[in-house]
């Protein structure tokens, strides 16, 4: 399992959604960066993607999971940046997210990367 596909139907999996109950619960439903109701799980790292430990994951309201991958590894990723899914070219940051993508960090536009 490697491809963005393959991510994506990770998350639909009832292996996914057991550790997002369990990362929610654990943090009492909220977000671990400012407090509000979490709706996000977010892995702290991806060293153990698709056989994560509990304590890889922190729950995240959407707000600051979005800010948690816009601001992720923006130093290896030069602007302009295209979303390696729909090419389009966009040279403002906060248009886009950081995610790793074949084992590599991939720029993805917000229009892809929430679909």
């Amino acid at each position: 399992m490697n491809s963005y596909q393959d991510y994506r139907d990770y998350l639909k999996s009832p292996s996914w959604q057991e550790k997002r109950k369990a990362v929610l619960e654990r943090d009492g439903g909220l977000c671990s960066e400012c407090g509000s109701p979490a709706t996000d799980v977010h892995h702290e790292t991806y060293e153990r993607l698709f056989n994560e430990w509990l304590s890889d994951l922190t729950a995240l309201c959407r707000p600051c999971h979005e800010a948690k991958h816009t601001d992720r590894e923006f130093s290896e990723l030069t602007l302009p940046r295209e979303c390696y899914r729909c090419k389009t070219i966009q040279t403002d940051k906060r248009k886009y997210l950081i995610d790793l993508i074949d084992n590599k960090f991939r720029a993805v536009c917000h229009e892809c990367y929430f679909q």
